[in-house]
Parts: C-alpha cells; sequence; structure tokens
C-alpha cells in the first residue's frame, strides 16, 4: 500500500503545476557497457556488442522496482563513428516506464591507443499509471467494480503518456584509462495525462561522470576499478567497482554505493563466466544498507554481453603492393 501512495503522491502532489520526475535506471553492471548511460560510446568496443540485464530491486517488498535492459551498438570505421539501439522496461508499482533510443557517435582518433568520440541519442518515453489499480484513503471500492477514489487527480483506469527527448556525451578511451561525461534528457519535455483533471509531469535532466582504469597484472590477471557519478544538480549518487578478470573468462568483484551516511544503499557481490568466445554471463547481488534493508530480501541482477567481430569490423584494409622481386 505504502508504494501505491507513492505514485499517487507522485502524480498529484502539486495539483495542476508540473511535477518533475524521472529517475534513470540503476545497474549494477554499469561498467560492463558505458553506452547504456552514454551515447558516445557506441562502437568504441570495436564490434558488435550487444547486452541484456534484468534487474529485480528490493525484492520482497510489493510494487518494488523491475527492470530489463537491452542494447547493441558497433562501429561504422568508415566514417569514423558508431551507432547503437538501447530499449529499457520498468516497473515500479503502479508506474511502467518503456524508452527507447537510438545514438550516434563520432570518433576523433587523439593517438594511436586514444580517442575521444562526442555521441547523440534520440530517445521516445512512454510513461503509464494503472488508475484502476490505486487506492485513496477516502476511495470507495465496491466488489461489482466502478471504483470512485474520491480525488480527480487520480485515475479510475489505466492512462499512458509519451514525449520524447535527446542526451549527449562526450567520452575519452585509451588502452588502461577511459572516462566520460553525459548528459540524459536535456530537452524541456512533458508527459501529459488526460483524466477527469490533466496532470502534467516534466522529464527531467540526469548526468554520469564515470571513469576506469585497469592495472595488467600479467598477461592472464587484471585488475579493473571503475566509478560512476549520477546527479540532478540537486541530489547525487556515487558507484565505486572494483573487480578481477582472470583470463578473459571469469571475474569475481564488489561495488559501494553511496558517499555519505545519508545515501549508502548497497553493497554489491559480482561476478561473470565467459560461456563461449564471444557470450559471457553476470550475476549480482545488492546487498541493501539502507533502512529498507529490513523490508526487503536484496536486489538481483543477470545479465547476458555478446561481442562479435572485432577483426571484422576494423574497416578497410590497406592497399597491399607486391614485390616482384620476392
Amino acid at each position: 500500500m505504502l508504494c501505491r501512495y507513492l505514485h499517487i503522491v507522485l502524480l498529484i502532489s502539486i495539483a495542476s503545476l508540473s511535477v518533475k520526475a524521472q529517475q534513470p535506471g540503476q545497474y549494477s553492471f554499469y561498467f560492463l557497457d558505458k553506452f547504456i548511460f552514454n551515447p558516445a560510446y557506441a562502437g568504441l568496443d570495436n564490434s558488435f556488442s550487444g547486452l541484456i540485464l534484468a534487474r529485480g530491486q528490493w525484492t520482497g517488498l510489493n510494487g518494488s522496482p523491475v527492470q530489463e535492459n537491452i542494447s547493441f551498438h558497433f562501429p561504422l570505421h568508415n566514417i569514423g563513428g558508431g551507432v547503437g539501439l538501447n530499449i529499457e522496461n520498468e516497473k515500479l508499482g503502479l508506474e511502467q516506464n518503456l524508452n527507447a533510443s537510438v545514438s550516434y557517435s563520432q570518433h576523433i582518433r587523439v593517438s594511436q591507443s586514444s580517442v575521444l568520440s562526442l555521441g547523440l541519442r534520440g530517445s521516445l518515453l512512454n510513461k503509464k499509471f494503472d488508475g484502476s489499480s490505486a487506492t485513496t484513503p477516502d476511495g470507495e471500492y465496491p466488489a461489482g467494480g466502478n471504483p470512485d477514489h474520491k480525488d480527480d487527480y487520480v485515475p479510475t483506469t489505466a492512462v499512458s503518456s509519451s514525449t520524447y527527448n535527446a542526451s549527449a556525451g562526450v567520452y575519452f578511451k585509451a588502452r588502461q584509462f577511459e572516462a566520460g561525461i553525459g548528459v540524459e534528457s536535456f530537452l524541456p519535455t512533458k508527459w501529459k495525462f488526460v483524466s477527469n483533471t490533466d496532470v502534467i509531469i516534466a522529464v527531467k535532466s540526469y548526468y554520469f561522470i564515470n571513469f576506469a582504469y585497469t592495472f595488467e597484472i600479467n598477461d592472464g590477471f587484471d585488475l579493473s576499478i571503475n566509478g560512476l557519478v549520477k546527479s540532478n544538480t540537486t541530489q547525487w549518487q556515487t558507484d565505486i567497482s572494483t573487480f578481477m578478470n582472470l583470463y578473459d573468462n571469469f571475474f569475481v568483484g564488489i561495488a559501494f554505493r553511496g558517499y555519505n551516511s545519508s545515501t549508502f544503499d548497497a553493497i554489491s557481490w559480482l561476478g561473470g563466466y565467459r560461456l563461449s568466445e564471444g557470450l559471457k554471463m553476470v550475476l549480482a547481488y545488492d546487498q541493501g544498507l539502507s533502512s529498507l534493508k529490513h523490508v526487503n530480501n536484496g536486489t538481483f541482477e543477470f545479465g547476458l554481453q555478446y561481442m562479435w567481430g572485432e577483426k571484422y569490423l576494423k574497416g578497410k584494409l590497406p592497399v597491399i603492393i607486391f614485390n616482384p622481386r620476392y
């Protein structure tokens, strides 16, 4: 019931004024493919890169977030860029968000082993609210149907609204170090829900800053440190993770989310195993640190990553000159 009331407040808290909403997806495996939150990363793996993530957050808590994310991207060496597609679905209580986006990046070669990329993303954003399942303190809900919320701002049926937006980013990638800055949804667009009384929700911008550094211990073993900062300029959250990779066949790691006593959220236990040459399976468990840890069973995240064709997607081969003397 608490989750239902939270969503009703989200929709009606400021009556006819605009409500600002939208939280970016939360993933423990954010470091697997930075394309999820930065369009400038498209094509930087020099291969066809596909990623599927499924996340059940705060399991055991009624109405807790459930997310699915599918993305893929690949380079276009002939024009020095990359393209990609991302689809994300989130179910949170009575609310559902479905976002689909297309990205393009332009790569600028800085040195033989480093590249700077600029990216742009266009998105279609759909938000649904199931008013037929909502309840209010003063509402009447007869067994035969025809609910009456006694509140004009809470719809009695399922309502939906779609809008568009754009995101942008810049990314630098070298052999051992990489970093990026991205902004999600920088256009002033809104969702408008039409029912007894119109409710308008403004799409809010979010900013992402990330970095990664890999220590190459020997030919078959390396250690990677990754960080991510997310902000809407008034609220901030950080992720820091480290993992050990052995012969690129399996890895184990740990992550921490939060930077002070009011933002501590979870410790994540990470693992992955290579099933075949291009296919990797990953699994994470988030152990909660906030007060919600007393009312849920933790968070589980599962993913499959597929990378193919690095040697086939490097662009045109140079012209071969045959020496007739040999």
